[in-house]
Parts: structure tokens; C-alpha cells; sequence
């Protein structure tokens, strides 16, 4: 049995503030700082109006982004959300789940980074833009719905993957929404004719050699920016015992997907590009969660050491070897 305060006693769940100040001021309730999720909310999403009735669905969301400068687009959660939900009908399907909503938030990360990669890309002309190994194509579509509007950039979207019913699917969706500026072939990387010049490259989780067939071809086409989130990685296998590292399979398994990175890392400045390696989404979205993020240099000089680190990172991992464009 608890004991009885004495009277005068404070109660213990309640905060004594200094004389005068307001109570709301001094203890802002949770709610109004974070998400669901416990993440930062944007302080003046509290304020922001909500999009005009009347819109087109097409341009629900976009509204309030139109006065907007480049460098100061936000892209919400919320509208990549709606933006999803109007992918997957399209699609045909009948439920949007756990699942898809979590895609949905891999997305929006993803679509934070297009904005500050594109966001001095020229507004006077479509932009080119590859999607490789683009399986359903969640990242061009919802980009061609809410990004690339938001930053006022019109595009001509190439959608690249082998497997022909995934290309299906892309081409029945995009028929649905009445997107004629996206297209998709189902063809390899490599073997894939593409109409033009590339002016932006992006792939997420394109799987084990598709990465580098990837980066190979937009290199290969000229492309000013690329954005590349690796999935499964092949192995390494020779130069570990030369370098002292442990015969543990989960430590060679990282260390090879570590190496594997650092080596596109050095492939893409060697081809003239300004790179960074950035967490581009939490863990709890995606384990895959490291973006090679890429923009050619004016001049397209590649650093002077940068094929000098890639030849001695070959000779300790003869897997490393470079080869195709982006080995120039």
C-alpha cells in the first residue's frame, strides 16, 4: 500500500515551473515535434496548407512546391505515400500494405536524393534519364508524378530490366496514368539501344553484376549525374588470406561488400566524377542503405591518384580488377 503524501507535498508527475512562465511555452507537448516513428517533425509542416481542392490527382501534392526554388524542395512523406497508392492501383492491385508503405518510405529517401542531385540541373529542355535494372519502376514513377514536377524539370524517362513481365507491369501502369514521356525495354544493360545521351542514371538495388553493368552504361552514355544504391553483392574471394583477413564467412562477406563499394567508389572518379558515398535511408527502411552518389566535373578530369588507388586496390583483391568505361 503506497503511503499518503503529507499535505503541501508536490506530486512527483507534475514539473514546478519558475513564477511567470507559461506552462504551453515551457513544456510543448511530444506530439508536436515528432512523427509516428519518433523521427524530427519539420517544425513548419504544422503551418503548411493543405493542397488546394480541385486539383488534378496528377497534381495533388505538387501545389505547394511550385513557388518553391530548387534548393528549397521538400518532398513530404505524405505525398509519396499518395503518390505510391496511385502507382499500385494502377497496377491492379487491391490492397497497399505494410509492405508497400514501406517501399513507399524507401522511395521518398531515394526521391530527397534526386532533389539535391538535380537541383541546378537546366530547366530550358527535357532532361534524358536512365533507370536501370528498373523492376516496377517505384522511383521513375513516383519521380515523374511529384519530384521532378516539384522542381519544375520535364524528362523523358528510358526504364531498363531483363525480366519481360516486370516490363509489363511498368508498361501497363504507365498506359494508366497516361505517362507518354516514360518508356521501357525489357533487354540487359549491355545490350540495351538507347535513344540518345543519358543526362541523369539512377538505379536502386540493382542486384550483384547488374551494378556495375549499371554504372558501365552510364558512363558509357554520358550521364552528368547517377545515383546508384547496390543490393546483393558477389563475393570476393582471392586476396583475403594474402591481406591477414580472418577465415570468418560473416567478416569477408562484409569486408567484400565494403570493398566491393570502395571499388565503384574509385571506378567513378576515375571517369571524371565528383562522388559520394552517403546513407541515403535508415536501416529500419533497408539494410542496403549506402548511395553512390555521382556528378561529372566541369572539365571531366578524374583525380590524379584516383586510377593509382583503384591499381593498388586490384593488386591486394584481384577481383577488384576494373574493366568496362568506368575502368578508363
Amino acid at each position: 500500500m503506497h503511503e499518503a503524501r503529507h499535505q503541501g507535498d508536490p506530486d512527483p508527475r507534475r514539473i514546478r515551473l519558475p513564477q511567470g512562465v507559461p506552462r504551453r511555452t515551457a513544456l510543448p507537448r511530444r506530439e508536436d515535434h515528432r512523427d509516428l516513428r519518433g523521427h524530427q517533425r519539420d517544425p513548419a509542416a504544422r503551418h503548411r496548407q493543405p493542397p488546394a481542392q480541385g486539383l488534378s490527382p496528377r497534381l495533388v501534392g505538387i501545389a505547394r512546391y511550385r513557388k518553391a526554388p530548387p534548393h528549397a524542395v521538400r518532398i513530404s512523406e505524405r505525398d509519396v505515400l499518395e503518390a505510391a497508392q496511385r502507382i499500385r492501383a494502377a497496377e491492379g492491385a487491391a490492397t497497399f500494405g505494410r509492405r508497400e508503405r514501406k517501399k513507399a518510405l524507401e522511395v521518398h529517401r531515394f526521391g530527397e536524393q534526386i532533389v539535391f542531385a538535380l537541383r541546378g540541373a537546366p530547366r530550358s529542355r527535357p532532361l534524358a534519364i536512365l533507370d536501370g535494372a528498373c523492376g516496377k519502376s517505384h522511383i521513375s514513377f513516383v519521380a515523374r508524378l511529384l519530384v521532378l514536377p516539384a522542381l519544375g524539370i520535364r524528362a523523358r524517362i528510358v526504364g531498363v530490366d531483363e525480366a519481360p513481365q516486370r516490363i509489363a507491369t511498368c508498361r501497363r501502369i504507365a498506359g494508366e496514368l497516361e505517362l507518354d514521356d516514360m518508356e521501357f525495354h525489357a533487354a540487359s544493360l549491355a545490350d540495351v539501344v538507347l535513344p540518345g545521351p543519358v543526362d541523369v542514371a539512377w538505379a536502386l538495388h540493382a542486384c550483384g553484376p547488374a551494378t556495375d553493368q549499371f554504372l558501365d552504361r552510364a558512363v558509357a552514355a554520358g550521364a552528368r549525374w547517377i545515383l546508384c544504391v547496390p543490393c546483393c553483392h558477389r563475393r570476393i574471394e582471392r586476396g583475403f588470406e594474402e591481406a591477414g583477413v580472418p577465415a570468418c564467412g560473416r567478416l569477408r562477406s562484409r569486408l567484400s561488400d565494403v570493398l566491393l563499394d570502395a571499388a565503384r567508389f574509385l571506378r567513378l572518379e576515375a571517369a571524371g566524377y565528383r562522388v559520394d558515398a552517403v546513407e541515403f535511408a535508415g536501416g529500419d527502411i533497408t539494410p542496403r542503405n549506402l548511395m553512390l552518389r555521382a556528378e561529372r566535373t566541369a572539365a571531366g578530369r578524374p583525380p590524379a591518384d584516383a586510377a593509382a588507388r583503384l591499381a593498388r586496390l586490384a593488386r591486394l583483391f584481384p577481383d577488384l580488377a576494373p574493366s568496362g568505361p568506368t575502368a578508363r
